[in-house]
């Protein structure tokens, strides 16, 4: 999954999510209207339910999740959850 907002002013929406978008084997693309490049805080919401609703997320995608983001305790806490449902 590819999550990109469209009024990223550090990162064009051309020159990354459109063009990652056609390489990346069956891809995803979300965009967020009006979202800035810091979009896991300005919509943080909408960023969680967008990631947890795509993934059916399993194992992998937690530890990756677990290991890709030690600095964004937000996605930690929701790596740990997605872990702890596992199990029950």
């Amino acid at each position: 999954m590819i999550i990109h907002g469209d009024d990223g002013q550090i990162v064009p929406i051309g020159d990354s999510a459109l063009l990652s978008s056609k390489i990346v084997k069956d891809a995803t693309l979300k965009i967020y209207p009006g979202a800035p490049h810091g979009l896991t805080s300005t919509h943080k919401e909408q960023f969680n339910a967008d990631l947890l609703s795509f993934a059916s997320i399993t194992r992998p995608v937690a530890l990756l999740m677990l290991w890709a983001y030690p600095i964004r305790p937000q996605l930690q806490r929701m790596a740990k959850l997605m872990l702890m449902e596992e199990v029950a």
